[in-house]
């Protein structure tokens, strides 16, 4: 099965989208990603609660039509949502929901925070306790459908009481109940993502709930964003770099003593050669490969040769402080770059290149260039 291209559609085009006849809410809203799901499914989400400005200030950019709750959850009545929307109690369509997971994520302490108050975002709070607020809102304003998710650690380990306990309460509340975990690169993401997905229909309605079939294929990093190009509106001038050659270019212009070629960096076995020259290769290659391909160059280089290496060096403070030194450079602001334009751009390129750390070269390994982050090294092997 050929899959269809990958494509994300513009806010004005899912504005447009036309209405389904469905209306629904949102709980724990965050900057509104859930919302925009059920806008491009047809949906209109009438109410929306979030509790963090940041979040708060997304959402209303994005989702312009709703009514956004700003206050603490648990102290939203469903009466008061009701009013708001204005609807009777088993009116609404569907209310989603997606607590936040930071007590059940398996990358956190999970229950050493249990039942503690403790910083979420930019505030102070309990959170393992906020599916049951959920709960308590589902219970009041009794819509058709439900849909709530947490993340995959919430059917895991110690949490899997927790879990249990919140099964309980949703069908407490009148509904049948069905949850799995999905993995979103099944289901038309370009992302490995696991998530705790509820899903539950009021006991009248004699339906029973549905999960999404996985599709046949997955979409990869590269089918989402090799299609994107630069339009006029959002170009850069272009600069003298864009003049230069590739390494291969040059390679195929070289004319004098020698042969030049320029070959992949992750070929196993290299021709010996006499000099070898890595031009940012190393910062784009994964930091477990870096040691080994400097190896399986010096097995390969000839007596009296070289290799030279020009790539971006890791600073003392770490991976971390090149990232954010990298977002506060003066000399792009002074050159008239916009703040939420490097931000923007250097948290894109912060998981693609990595600087080096120089102790992979070798002892033998001198610097011989250095040049902001970047630094330039030459290992020879004596006649």
């Amino acid at each position: 099965m050929k899959k269809p291209e990958y494509r994300v559609p513009l806010m004005s085009e899912i504005d447009a989208i036309s209405w389904n006849g469905f209306n629904a809410i949102s709980t724990f809203s965050g900057c509104g990603g859930s919302s925009l799901g059920y806008k491009m499914a047809g949906f209109k989400v009438l109410w929306a609660s979030e509790f963090i400005p940041a979040a708060q200030e997304t959402y209303r950019a994005n989702h312009k039509g709703a009514i956004l709750d700003t206050r603490d959850i648990r102290q939203v009545k469903p009466d008061e949502v009701l009013s708001a929307i204005g609807k009777k109690q088993g009116e609404l369509d569907l209310m989603d929901g997606s607590p936040p997971c930071a007590s059940f994520s398996t990358a956190g302490k999970r229950e050493a925070g249990w039942g503690k108050v403790k910083k979420y975002s930019d505030t102070n709070q309990r959170t393992d306790d906020l599916f049951f607020e959920f709960a308590r809102l589902l219970s009041g304003i009794k819509p058709k459908v439900f849909v709530a998710e947490n993340v995959a650690g919430l059917v895991k380990g110690t949490a899997k009481g927790y879990f249990l306990e919140i099964l309980a309460a949703l069908k407490g509340c009148g509904y049948r109940v069905k949850c799995k975990v999905l993995d979103a690169q099944w289901l038309g993401v370009p992302q490995a993502r696991q998530r705790t997905m509820f899903v539950g229909v009021r006991e009248d309605l004699n339906i029973e709930p549905q999960h999404p079939s996985p599709l046949q294929y997955q979409y990869t990093l590269d089918d989402a964003i090799s299609s994107l190009v630069n339009t006029e509106k959002n170009a850069e001038p272009e600069s003298d770099i864009s003049r230069y050659c590739t390494g291969r270019e040059m390679a195929e212009k070289y004319d004098a003593p020698g042969i030049v070629k320029c070959v992949d960096a992750y070929q196993v076995a290299y021709e010996p050669f006499d000099v070898a020259v890595c031009f940012l290769v190393l910062m784009f290659m994964p930091v477990g490969q870096r040691r080994s391909f400097i190896e399986s160059l010096r097995r390969s280089l000839k007596k009296g040769g070289a290799i030279i290496v020009f790539d971006k060096v890791m600073p003392s403070c770490g991976y971390f402080g090149t990232v954010m030194r990298r977002l506060t450079m003066s000399w792009k602001l002074n050159n008239g770059a916009s703040p939420r334009d490097i931000i923007s751009k250097e948290l894109s390129l912060s998981g693609v290149q990595r600087p080096i750390n120089p102790a992979i070269l070798g002892e033998d390994a001198k610097q011989f260039f250095a040049f902001g982050e970047f630094a330039g090294y030459i290992m020879e092997n004596p006649e």
